[in-house]
């Protein structure tokens, strides 16, 4: 049995309030969602990866050796990335951006991290490390993605800047930082850049107004929600401000 295992680092996500989104949203809001969900499973299928091995073949240039190793599994809101523990912090930035794209659609997601054994290929995906990730998603209730205390350890030894990918929030739980700076342009703060790139003003609107829509409708359960996120949001930015970077 443990020959069809790997050491992996797994990320669990979800939509928080899809069922009562199905509902009651807009279908068009919906396909969106979902197709951002499983596009980006098909960017590293093993069909889509066969199309590129060929071509990069055909022109003589080089294999992707981490691109190869990278797994997504996708079913309706939910998503699953996995690769080697050699590099996890990828797993945390392939998670952001699952995270960031459905932010600027609208919608709050929740999730966990683990690692452990794992069989991941494509959506056939088993193994205590994703038991352990589900799990923690469980735990997460506010829209946020939970890392386990083993994750955090792990990319302690890999990583000097894990602090950026990975903060603590304010029940103290360690979650996955979306807003980690990637490059900036000349003439650009590294705030700048990225409120451009990430519509960081749009997606503080959004989530102010949903605040108060929610709070006016008495709407307590989901109203806490996205007043955490705004309260997170804030945190997370702040690397964005720091000097010295690129």
């Amino acid at each position: 049995m443990s020959e069809i295992y790997e050491e992996r680092i797994v990320v669990y996500i979800d939509i928080l309030g899809w069922s009562q989104a199905c509902l009651h949203d807009q279908e068009v809001r919906l396909v969106n969602a979902v197709k951002l969900i499983h596009d980006t499973a098909k960017d590293y299928s093993a069909f889509t990866k066969e199309r590129i091995g060929e071509l990069t073949k055909r022109i003589g240039g080089q294999k992707n050796v981490l691109y190869e190793t990278i797994q997504v599994g996708a079913f309706s809101d939910n998503i699953i990335i996995s690769m080697p523990v050699a590099h996890g912090f990828r797993a945390l930035q392939s998670a952001g951006n699952i995270v960031i794209g459905l932010l600027q659609q609208g919608f709050l997601t929740r999730g966990g991290v683990a690692v452990g054994k794992l069989h991941h290929r494509d959506n056939i995906v088993f193994g205590p490390a994703l038991i352990k990730a589900v799990e923690i998603e469980k735990q997460a209730y506010f829209p946020r993605v939970i890392c386990d205390d083993a994750v955090v350890q792990l990319l302690q030894g890999q990583e000097d800047n894990v602090v950026e990918y990975v903060l603590t929030d304010a029940f103290g739980r360690k979650i996955v930082n979306p807003f980690v700076p990637v490059a900036k342009l000349q003439g650009q703060t590294i705030r700048e850049f990225h409120n451009e790139v990430w519509h960081i003003p749009e997606i503080e609107a959004l989530i102010e107004k949903r605040t108060i829509q929610l709070t006016s409708e008495g709407n307590s359960r989901h109203s806490e929600k996205w007043r955490y996120m705004r309260t997170t949001l804030t945190s997370m930015l702040k690397v964005l401000d720091e000097p010295g970077r690129f």
